[in-house]
């Protein structure tokens, strides 16, 4: 599981996200606030990938390359929430849940940084403008000219709820449920130990 600070770590990550969207190729702050977290923890980090992307790489040894990937881009759309981290900028919202992944991804790379028990080629891309592009990756040649040689995929419905439910996905009353967090980044630590633990 995800150690207690970073799951902290997580939740202002993606408050601030939240409070702070970015849409598609507009991602500036956002890249930046990614960039640094991934070089806090000892990630390379080449930004500007795809425009606005970052891939941070953290290297282990030999052993296999894997890339794990979240989104960054908010939707162009007004927030109707009133708690603390509510978009600050009018007409845009992370209504979508990338303010999450991308907090998940982060908080799963620093737990690796952290972890020796694997050996190989972490690669964290976060990409711009997936929501604008009706899903088509703004970084396809980036992404294959990194070389992961694998990438796994998923849309993982973790199912956590809070307290009373939430408003569903693309819904102006929308919020990522912190509590997922930790779920998420323990997913992304565990796959890239299963690929790479066995050849320590």
């Amino acid at each position: 599981m995800i150690e207690a600070d970073l799951v902290d770590k997580m939740v202002a990550w993606r408050r601030a996200l939240h409070a702070h969207p970015e849409t598609a190729f507009e991602e500036v702050s956002t890249a930046r606030l990614v960039a640094s977290a991934l070089r806090d923890y000892g990630f390379e980090v080449t930004e500007g990938v795809g425009k606005t992307g970052v891939v941070g790489t953290l290297r282990r040894g030999s052993g296999p390359a894997l890339g794990l990937r979240a989104d960054m881009d908010a939707l162009p759309m007004v927030e109707y929430n009133e708690f603390e981290h509510r978009s600050q900028h009018s007409g845009k919202m992370h209504a979508c849940g990338h303010d999450g992944h991308t907090a998940m991804l982060l908080g799963a790379a620093a737990s690796l940084s952290r972890d020796t028990g694997w050996h190989g080629t972490a690669r964290a891309t976060v990409g711009a403008a997936k929501v604008t592009l009706g899903c088509k990756p703004s970084m396809a040649p980036e992404d294959f000219a990194f070389m992961a040689q694998a990438k796994p995929g998923a849309y993982v419905w973790m199912r956590v709820d809070g307290p009373e439910p939430g408003a569903p996905l693309h819904n102006p009353h929308y919020d990522f449920n912190d509590d997922a967090l930790a779920t998420g980044a323990s997913y992304w630590v565990n796959v890239v130990k299963a690929f790479g633990a066995a050849r320590v």
